[in-house]
Order: C-alpha cells, then structure tokens, then sequence
C-alpha cells in the first residue's frame, strides 16, 4: 500500500493513460519481469537498524541498476523506440526511461502488502489538484 505523507491513500499510479499505453507496448510478459525484477531489489533493501523498516529513493535505485540491466533494459529500448526517426540525444531517451522506470516502482509500492509512505519535497499539501511524484519511499508500521 502506498500513501502520501498526509496521510492520503494512493491507488493507482500517477500519468496512468501514459503507464498503461507503455504496458501495452512492452506486453505483458516483459511488463511483468520488470515488476518482479523491481519487487525482488526492493525486497533485498535492508531495514534500518533503528526502525526495523526500509528506505530507498527511486532516483538513488535507478542509479545503482545504470547501465540498465534486463529487464529494466526494455524501458531503455522501448524509450529508444518511442522517438522513431527523430535523433533523440541519448539524455532524452535515458530521461524517459528514468520517468518509465519511476512509475514502474510507483506500481510495484502500490501492490506490495507492506504500508509505504512517499516523500515529493516538491509537493505542498497545499496544492491537492498536483499529481504527487514518489521521490523517497519509506516502509512504515502496518495500518491496522
């Protein structure tokens, strides 16, 4: 389960009519191994010692599995794919996988049975009209 800091419950992934067109481009075969693939390197984050409970930023997850491996691969190609015949410059195409990457974890938060809390230092509680973007995922006690 996920959740916003204050307390909101999120339930499905953000840019979802985006997500869902890229799940149909990969299929659901490679979609899946990505989800597996992001559900297994989540599981291996160890708890920290004080709270018992994991941590991790997507951003800093992202960096450790640069160059990208298989299956996260796909989102690199599937980005490279999406431009067509436009030159797109490789920062682009890494940018989009990055984006792709970030919902995929966003999906993955949103399925696991623990209770997830996000940080977006970029949203304010003041703006609830603003899609939230999960920058920093913290595991926190289960809701009862």
């Amino acid at each position: 389960m996920l959740q916003t800091i204050d307390g909101r419950k999120i339930t499905t992934v953000c840019h979802k009519a985006d997500f869902d067109a890229l799940v149909r481009k990969l299929g659901n075969q490679k979609a899946d191994a990505i989800r597996q693939f992001l559900d297994r390197e989540i599981d291996h984050i160890p708890p920290e010692k004080k709270t018992g409970h994991r941590t991790f930023s997507a951003t800093a997850l992202g960096r450790e599995l640069t160059p990208w491996p298989e299956p996260l691969s796909f989102l690199y190609q599937q980005s490279k794919e999406s431009f067509g015949q436009i030159a797109a410059k490789e920062p682009e195409i890494e940018a989009r996988a990055a984006l792709w990457f970030g919902l995929f974890v966003w999906e993955v938060i949103i399925r696991r049975p623990e209770t997830w809390i996000f940080y977006d230092p970029n949203l304010r509680t003041v703006d609830p009209e603003r899609d939230p973007v999960g920058k920093v995922y913290f595991e926190t006690a289960q809701e009862s």
